[in-house]
Formats: C-alpha cells, sequence, structure tokens
C-alpha cells in the first residue's frame, strides 16, 4: 500500500509541475512579443535622431515633417509622429500599429519639461536623446 502512495506522489507533482508551465507560456510569449515591439520602436526613434541631425547638418536646423528626411523610413508596423518641431529641436512619439495604449517617445533640445513627450499609458519622460517606453523595466530606463 505504501508503495502505490509513493508511486502517485511523483505522478501528481509531474502533473502539476506540466501544468503550470503551460500556463506561463501564453505570458512569456506575449511579453517576448511586447518586448520585440518596444526594441522595434526604440530603434526608429534611434535612427530617427540620426537623421534629423544628419538634416540638422545640412539645414541648421530640424526638419519639420518626416517626408523632409527623405532617408529615414520607420519599420514595418511603426507609427511614428513628430509632435514638436522648432529650428532648434522636437519631439516624436512611436507606437505599433497592432498594440494599442502604450507609446515610446524621445526629444531633443526640449528646454521646458511641460512640453516633453510623455508616454501614453505610464505616462513617462526620457533623457534627452534617449527613447522611453510604456513598460520598460526600471534597469533599461
Amino acid at each position: 500500500m505504501k508503495l502505490q502512495i509513493v508511486a502517485a506522489v511523483p505522478l501528481l507533482i509531474f502533473t502539476t509541475t506540466d501544468l503550470c508551465a503551460q500556463s506561463a507560456a501564453p505570458a512569456d510569449s506575449q511579453f517576448v512579443a511586447e518586448a520585440a515591439v518596444r526594441s522595434r520602436l526604440k530603434s526608429d526613434l534611434r535612427n530617427l535622431v540620426v537623421a534629423q541631425e544628419a538634416y540638422f547638418a545640412n539645414h541648421s536646423s530640424y526638419a519639420a515633417s518626416l517626408e523632409a528626411l527623405s532617408k529615414y523610413r520607420p519599420s514595418a508596423g511603426s507609427q511614428i509622429r513628430l509632435v514638436l518641431t522648432r529650428e532648434n529641436s522636437w519631439a516624436a512619439t512611436a507606437n505599433d500599429a497592432a498594440t494599442t495604449g502604450r507609446s515610446c517617445t524621445i526629444w531633443i533640445n526640449v528646454d521646458n519639461e511641460q512640453h516633453r513627450p510623455r508616454t501614453r499609458k505610464e505616462i513617462r519622460v526620457g533623457r534627452e536623446g534617449e527613447p522611453v517606453c510604456d513598460g520598460d523595466s526600471a534597469e533599461s530606463r
């Protein structure tokens, strides 16, 4: 009789562990997918900085529209908007076309804190020239 109970316990533990692993998989894949979107949006914003600086070098001012940045192309699915444009400063937001409620932001030379863009969900403001996104961990800020 004891042998049967001992044999049943490992089976029960295996089943519970297996169920936990299965229920955790969708959450992990969603986390990975969200991290990939944030990474893509940040890359697009960093590329925007490069494009704006190249434009500034040639025109002594920043571009007032994305169309003026002839070589800048955001990734498929990325929606990038210049939300503040001045001769010597600019700010932009980014979000994924398929994801609602979250965004990323970046700004250059925006002296007034009130004019710096904030992320949509967590209302974050990044440091100058560094993209910040909703969902970023404390280590990545």
